[in-house]
């Protein structure tokens, strides 16, 4: 039977008994077991995009930078003034 690499989002187990031992594991599950897994809604189950070695770990992401408006710098934006709530005295 052909065999899908899935992705698990957190790491555990489901009810085949196939473990994913770390956040983003990706190991290979029978054809018809990951469709079932798929079409659980937030269950985490992905597909991957290539076949991989059992419980390999997902990619690590690169690092997100600051995004800065052309132009601006955050020291030349003026500050608003803090809310005060009016209470009638």
């Amino acid at each position: 039977m052909p065999t899908v690499p899935l992705r698990k989002r957190l790491a555990g187990s489901d009810s085949y008994g196939h473990a994913w031992p770390e956040d983003g594991s990706v190991i290979d599950v029978d054809y018809e077991q990951a469709m079932d897994l798929l079409a659980i809604p937030d269950a985490g189950f992905t597909v991957a995009d290539q076949p991989t070695t059992q419980g390999e770990p997902a990619p690590e992401q690169g690092e997100f930078s600051e995004v800065e408006q052309a132009g601006q710098d955050a020291t030349d934006i003026p500050a608003k003034r803090p809310y005060r709530r009016r209470t009638p005295s």
